[in-house]
């Protein structure tokens, strides 16, 4: 999920990476009649998914530590520095509100129309709109790093068509139940080397912003294979609620909030036999630099610090667009070497999953978030 430089609510909640969820994991959230029955059990109904919030059994959101708070004077309002601080939250919350209203009557207006129509008149806003925001010239410079050789033209014709992705993607949120009912997603290759996948036992999924990420998290719920996600909590936490309650029912595994705690969670649902995942494209703090695109780029370790300490394989994911809002996802697995030297390991298996995704964006480069920071 941009930042303030895109001006409005809508393109930020839809092309930042904190929409992204980060995915993924627990395989012990049996899926509820309500939410249609488990493939292992009769069949799977996807247009029951609409309107239905899921929530982690057995794996609880950390919780942040509560005190009882003792009585205190509260200054009256505008007067002194406690009373203008109150006075700013009060307003900050009211900026919240109006926020909220306006997502939700765009939201509402684009669930409305036809899938088809939303998705193209989405596209064509972003590609005519974000290419004058802030956000474009780091889309253009990240691909110049990334292909050097490329004309200038050609970079601005990528960046154009990447907006349009991020453009229906967005608008292809509100229309998820229909996407899944209307068998619009397929698998490449074919759906059998997936359920053998599955069969397998648990995993690591890694995924990344090519086409609509927002489908990813289908595969497992498909195969039985329930993800938990991670996630970014947005600024505005009325969005932020109304977004989750959203996307629960593709991650039966539960979403959890970035935490320490939440990294010790992920770890123990590996441990006992469960699906973690993640988004792995994004700038990482505290990773390790490894290659991308031939230039060192810091990225995400947990998944291989998963992989290498409970001995489960990892993939990496990825959803393309095609013609006609449909859609085909594809996985590849990643070697995770096992040596003396477990540091060692963990950066060349981090090496791997970068490597592996590389390949899937110059595949369709048009496709990728270019603008969100990778390099700097």
């Amino acid at each position: 999920m941009l930042e303030r430089d895109l001006a409005t609510p809508i393109l930020r909640i839809a092309a930042c990476p904190r929409l992204d969820c980060t995915l993924f994991s627990s395989w012990q959230v049996p899926f509820s009649a309500e939410a249609g029955t488990h493939p292992k059990s009769g069949g799977f109904d996807p247009t029951r998914l609409q309107g239905l919030t899921l929530s982690p059994i057995g794996q609880s959101w950390p919780k942040p530590l509560t005190r009882r708070r003792s009585p205190r004077i509260q200054a009256p309002l505008g007067f002194g520095p406690l009373g203008f601080h109150r006075l700013k939250s009060r307003w900050a919350r009211v900026g919240e509100r109006i926020e909220f209203a306006a997502f939700r009557l765009v939201a509402a207006g684009i669930a409305a129309l036809p899938l088809e129509t939303a998705s193209n008149l989405s596209g064509r806003c972003w590609r005519l709109v974000a290419p004058h925001l802030k956000r474009q010239r780091r889309a253009l410079d990240n691909l110049a790093l990334a292909y050097p050789d490329m004309t200038a033209d050609e970079r601005r014709r990528v960046a154009s068509a990447m907006w349009d992705n991020l453009g229906r993607t967005f608008a292809e949120f509100f229309h998820i139940p229909q996407i899944i009912a209307e068998g619009r997603i397929a698998f490449e290759p074919p759906l059998e080397r997936f359920e053998a996948i599955a069969a397998g036992g648990p995993c690591v999924v890694c995924g990344g912003h090519l086409g609509n990420f927002e489908l990813l998290a289908y595969s497992g719920v498909r195969l039985g294979m329930p993800f938990a996600g991670v996630y970014q909590n947005l600024s505005n936490p009325l969005v932020d609620k109304w977004l989750l309650e959203k996307r629960a029912p593709l991650y039966p595994g539960g979403l959890y909030g970035k935490s320490t705690a939440t990294a010790r969670a992920l770890l123990r649902v590996a441990r006992e036999g469960g699906y973690p995942a993640f988004f792995v494209d994004l700038r990482a703090g505290n990773g390790v630099r490894v290659p991308f695109f031939g230039r060192p780029a810091s990225s995400l370790t947990f998944p291989a610090v998963i992989a290498r300490t409970t001995g489960i394989p990892i993939y990496v994911g990825r959803v393309l667009r095609r013609p006609g809002v449909r859609f085909t996802i594809d996985v590849a697995p990643v070697e995770v070497p096992r040596t003396a030297d477990r540091e060692a390991d963990i950066r060349v298996a981090t090496a791997n999953i970068q490597a592996r995704f590389e390949q899937f964006v110059r595949e369709a480069p048009e496709q990728w978030m270019w603008a969100h920071r990778r390099w700097d």
